[in-house]
C-alpha cells in the first residue's frame, strides 16, 4: 500500500474520500460486502461500518490491500 494510502487511513479529514475509495473498489470487483468481510477476517457490519466512516479500517488495512489485489472466485 503506497504512503498516499496510508495518508488516508490517519488523516481524519480524508477518511471519507477513503471510505468512498473503499466502496467504489469493492463494487468494480463485482463483490458483496459479506465477501470483503469473509477474505479480511471481520464482521460483514464492522466492515459496512468502514466503507460508511463510521468505523476505522487502519486495524485491517493490510488484510484490505489484499482483498483487492485478489481475483474474485
Amino acid at each position: 500500500m503506497g504512503k498516499k494510502y496510508i495518508r488516508y487511513l490517519y488523516d481524519k479529514n480524508m477518511y471519507p474520500e477513503f471510505s468512498q475509495r473503499l466502496k467504489e473498489a469493492r463494487k468494480n470487483k463485482k463483490l458483496s460486502q459479506q465477501n470483503v468481510a469473509d477474505q479480511i477476517g471481520c464482521s460483514r457490519t464492522l466492515y459496512q461500518q468502514m466503507e460508511n466512516g463510521g468505523a476505522s479500517a487502519i486495524q485491517h488495512a493490510h488484510e484490505i490491500g489484499r482483498a483487492s489485489c485478489r481475483e474474485r472466485v
